[in-house]
């Protein structure tokens, strides 16, 4: 055999060797991912959220709004489309092999209403003492048939911060519609009861791991050509479909 060759394959073998037998370091047991588009994140130094390594994917300017960022590990800059749906799907899809044992998905407005700060340390709480997927939300008797008949043609944002630099509340209409029928291409016949109706939710690795990389590949491909899809609300009712199967003990009604 050529010496080039034989040193070749050696030093193929040793890079190899290193490779697999470095020193990885665990997954956290938890982290945050944070949704950004033009709100403030200050809230990210106190607690809960600075309990955690946070990860921040921003849609919108990076400015004073952003001045949490030295809290957040990483501080990843997205084009602005699909709103929030599409940012947790796109950090499944680039970290399918190496999630946390929790992850808390929480848009930049998680705590703008009273409302949605009660979810958000709701799911916080819940989390940190199961250890397991948090989904809060309206109790139904089958969603997909519930709310077979939403459509939704505008839809301009609640948070004051976002409508700042976009009052647009045009909406690419979904390809598929009503959300009944979207939901059932997707899902098929599967029944969920829970509809989470803000994206602000904690989903463990082992439920994630539940489905292979292009399950969320596909779901994805429904929000990433256009800054408001309309399959950004249907994807945001149906979140319990998206890791199922999910015990009962993790879902929880947002009135309880």
């Amino acid at each position: 055999m050529n010496k080039k060759i034989i040193v070749l394959v050696i030093i193929i073998l040793i890079i190899l060797y290193i490779y697999f037998t470095r020193k990885r370091e665990p997954p956290p047991p938890f982290e945050i991912v944070v949704a950004r588009y033009n709100e403030d994140l200050s809230f990210l130094k106190n607690a809960p959220f600075n309990e955690f390594p946070v990860i921040c994917y921003n849609k919108g300017p990076v400015d004073s709004g952003c001045r949490a960022a030295g809290t957040c590990k990483k501080m990843i800059k997205l084009p602005n489309v699909g709103k929030c749906d599409h940012t947790y799907l796109y950090h499944i899809i680039q970290n399918y092999h190496n999630l946390a044992d929790v992850t808390f998905f929480i848009p930049g407005s998680c705590l703008m209403n009273s409302f949605k700060t009660s979810k958000t340390m709701r799911t916080f709480e819940y989390a940190k003492k199961t250890k397991n997927s948090v989904f809060i939300g309206l109790n139904l008797d089958n969603v997909a048939k519930d709310l077979y008949e939403f459509e939704i043609d505008e839809y301009v944002t609640t948070n004051r911060e976002n409508v700042k630099i976009n009052s647009d509340g045009s909406m690419k209409r979904c390809e598929i519609r009503p959300f009944g029928k979207w939901y059932e291409s997707n899902f098929g016949d599967l029944k969920i009861t829970l509809a989470d109706f803000t994206s602000i939710f904690a989903v463990s690795r082992e439920h994630i791991l539940q489905h292979p990389r292009s399950h969320y590949e596909k779901l994805i491909s429904y929000l990433d050509d256009d800054v408001s899809p309309e399959c950004g609300h249907y994807m945001e009712r149906s979140w319990v479909a998206v890791f199922s199967p999910i015990p009962n003990e993790c879902l929880y009604n947002s009135d309880g």
